[in-house]
This record gives structure tokens, sequence and C-alpha cells, in this order.
């Protein structure tokens, strides 16, 4: 398997999402140390973990595709890029080399635009996080 799909749970052990990485782009994984046993001993596991059970993870493109039909956004990471930057949005369309996404600016901003990135480049999908599900929300009263 060439991916690794986690739930997410914030510091206070609330869940945020998943998250799914490419394994060539992991580089190191700790476990078994102190915060890790108090993080797990607060995690209240949520009813959107059934999510997982639809998103395919074969590859990329089905990764994308299962990911945004299933939490109606997806969040991309381009990490070889910068680290700090990523896209929150819907995919509008998609072939083996590009996806184009209807991308949803800032809380402040709710600017939206569209964008298109090489498939290649993409390092990590999120998806279902607080702030993600948050902005879908703001966006969706908006229209």
């Amino acid at each position: 398997m060439n991916f690794l799909l986690l739930e997410h749970y914030n510091d206070d052990g609330i869940y945020n999402g998943i998250l799914i990485f490419r394994r060539e782009d992991i580089t190191r994984i700790k476990w078994e140390n102190n915060n890790t046993k108090s993080a797990l001993k607060t995690i209240t596991r949520q009813i959107l973990t059934e999510n997982l059970n639809y998103i395919n993870i074969e590859s990329i493109e089905t990764i994308i595709k299962t990911v945004d039909n299933t939490f109606k956004h997806i969040t991309i990471h381009i990490q070889k890029i910068s680290t700090d930057w990523c896209i929150i949005g819907q995919v509008v369309k998609m072939d083996n080399e590009t996806i184009q996404i209807k991308e949803y600016g800032t809380m402040s901003s709710l600017d939206r635009g569209m964008l298109m990135i090489a498939i290649a480049d993409i390092t990590r999908v999120n998806a279902g996080g607080i702030y993600e599900r948050n902005l879908l929300k703001i966006h969706e009263e908006n229209n």
C-alpha cells in the first residue's frame, strides 16, 4: 500500500478529521511516549469515523474522488512547496495529471476561486477537520 490513512485528533482529544499521506513522504512515526499515552485516554471516537469505510486509498486519484464525495470538501497539501500551505475546497474536475478545485477562502475573506494543481505534487490529503467543517458551513450560509 502506498498511502497511510489516519484519524486525526487535536491536542484536546477531539476528532479533527482524517489525514492521508503518501508513505514515501513520511520520515518518522513516534508512539508509546507519555504524550501519546495521555492523549489516547482522552480521545472519544466520533461517529464521523464511519466515513472511513468510503475512502479508497488505492491511488491518489481514488483518494481525491472518495474523500471529496464523502466529506463534500478536501484539503490538499503540497509540502514540497511549503509545509504551511494548503488548499481547501471542492473538486470540480480531475484528469490523470491535474485537479481543478473550487477553493474556499479563509473564514475572514470568504473568497472563492478556481485553482489547478498537478496531482503528482500532492503529498497529503485531509478532510473532516473542525476548521474545514466550520468553513464549509459559513460558505453554505453565504450562498
